[in-house]
């Protein structure tokens, strides 16, 4: 196959199924679950590996936000879990938080169903969706916790003598994230390889991105741009970007598998 002629097929679809406006869509409900689902996480993690543990590793992984977006979203969990301890957990707000992590996960889920023109069959296919982004909650976690294990044992094992490992785990873990995703999320997955190499496509990009998204909001002074609402520009424009790359992924797992002739997922 193709590699040129396979991006090319999957630029072209990610454009005509409006994959901006996809992205743009899930840049605007992502921050109003991210600092909760980065609070879940943190706890969940922390019970296993210790919270200095888990902490020195989530500001590692954040490293291409800056320093300061990773402030932003410390002071942000710290409030959260303030004000919100185990016995003053308000009801209504735990739903709320929790139903926004579960809208993320589905505008997702919508936006991979978008590109791939899988029809919706209503209140079914809702449902389903829904307990989708419910599990793959508990998934993620499960993931975590080997991504983290497995840092640390290769980390440690090579003691500093392949300085490359850290980044070379960092990009493996990003594209079994992507795999994962593409794979679980949607009711009616493409092929575990047209998955594979989306991810891997996804990935790279990413990569490359990281650092040009990094160098525009340095060089352009997003944050004190903005003023207040700068560091919160600043995280809008990594979102966008992020799930911009991820549904290019996904167009590029429908796209391998339509020029291999394989029959697209069914409806949902």
């Amino acid at each position: 196959m193709n590699p040129f002629s396979l991006l090319f097929s999957a630029a072209r679809r990610f454009y005509d199924r409006d994959g901006d406006h996809l992205a743009a869509s899930l840049a605007y409900y992502t921050p109003f679950a991210l600092t909760p689902l980065i609070l879940v996480s943190v706890t969940v993690l922390s019970a296993v590996f210790g919270s200095a543990y888990t902490v020195h590793v989530f500001k590692v992984w954040g490293e291409i936000l800056g320093p300061d977006l990773i402030t932003f979203l410390a002071d942000a969990i710290g409030t959260l879990r303030q004000d919100g301890g185990p016995l003053r957990v308000p009801v209504i707000g735990s739903l709320f938080f929790f139903g926004m992590i579960v809208l993320a996960f589905n505008l997702i889920t919508s936006g991979f169903h978008h590109l791939w023109d899988v029809p919706h069959t209503g209140i079914r296919g809702w449902l389903r969706k829904i307990w989708r982004s419910v599990v793959f909650i508990f998934v993620l976690q499960v993931y975590l916790m080997v991504v983290m294990a497995a840092d640390g044992l290769l980390v440690s094992s090579a003691g500093g003598a392949l300085p490359l490992l850290p980044s070379a785990v960092a990009f493996v873990a990003t594209v079994w994230l992507f795999y994962l995703m593409y794979r679980f999320l949607p009711p009616s997955p493409h092929s575990r390889r047209a998955s594979f190499v989306g991810a891997v496509v996804a990935s790279v990009l990413l990569l490359l991105a990281k650092n040009l998204i990094a160098f525009y909001i340095g060089n352009a002074a997003v944050p004190k741009l903005y003023d207040a609402a700068g560091l919160i520009a600043a995280l809008l424009i990594w979102i966008y970007a992020a799930a911009a790359i991820i549904y290019f992924g996904a167009s590029v797992v429908h796209e391998y598998d339509a020029k291999r002739g394989l029959t697209p997922p069914e409806t949902v």
